[in-house]
This record gives C-alpha cells, sequence and structure tokens, in this order.
C-alpha cells in the first residue's frame, strides 16, 4: 500500500513538472458587434494588449444598403486606445476613440 502511493506520487509530480509555472494572459481579441447585424452593418474589429494596462483597438464598419427610398451606404475605421485600472482585458477601462465616417449620398 505504502509502495503505490510513492509510486502514486512520483508519477503525479513527473506530470505536473512539466506546466508553466505562470499562467499567460489574454493579448488579442477578436469582436464583432451582432446588433450592428440588425440594420445591415458589417462590423469587425481587434484589440491588442501593448502593455499590462494599455491596449489598441482597431475596428472597421460598412452598410452596403442601398434602395429607392433608403440609402445608408456608409463605411468607417475606428481606432481607439484604452487604459485599464486593473489589467489588460480585466475589469473597467478609460478609453478614447478616433473615427473616420464615409458615406455616399
Amino acid at each position: 500500500m505504502n509502495k503505490q502511493r510513492i509510486i502514486l506520487f512520483l508519477l503525479l509530480s513527473a506530470a505536473l513538472w512539466g506546466l508553466p509555472r505562470r499562467a499567460a494572459a489574454q493579448i488579442f481579441a477578436v469582436r464583432a458587434n451582432a446588433l450592428a447585424v440588425c440594420s445591415a452593418t458589417l462590423n469587425a474589429g481587434a484589440e491588442a494588449a501593448l502593455t499590462d494596462n494599455w491596449s489598441l483597438e482597431l475596428s472597421g464598419y460598412w452598410n452596403p444598403v442601398k434602395t429607392a427610398s433608403l440609402s445608408m451606404n456608409f463605411h468607417a475605421v475606428q481606432l481607439g486606445g484604452r487604459y485599464w485600472f486593473y489589467e489588460s482585458f480585466v475589469g473597467h477601462f478609460l478609453g478614447q476613440h478616433l473615427t473616420y465616417v464615409g458615406y455616399d449620398l
């Protein structure tokens, strides 16, 4: 019985030896806006962590709807920076965005 416990302990120790010592945090995110699809606006964006508390976001919007009675044909690009209070992608943040919007009448 004691010999089995020692063997089990050695096997578990060997299995856990290769695990990383530190957990890695999220450094990249890809997103889409599902509510914008309801108005036929296609949206995709990506965000990457620059440091422990700063991240940079780039998003694009495109709406190709153009009918005889309705014209919503526009495109937009949004660049944003975020300062996270705890660490990137965790908790609350302050952000600033620059947006370019182009449209066809």
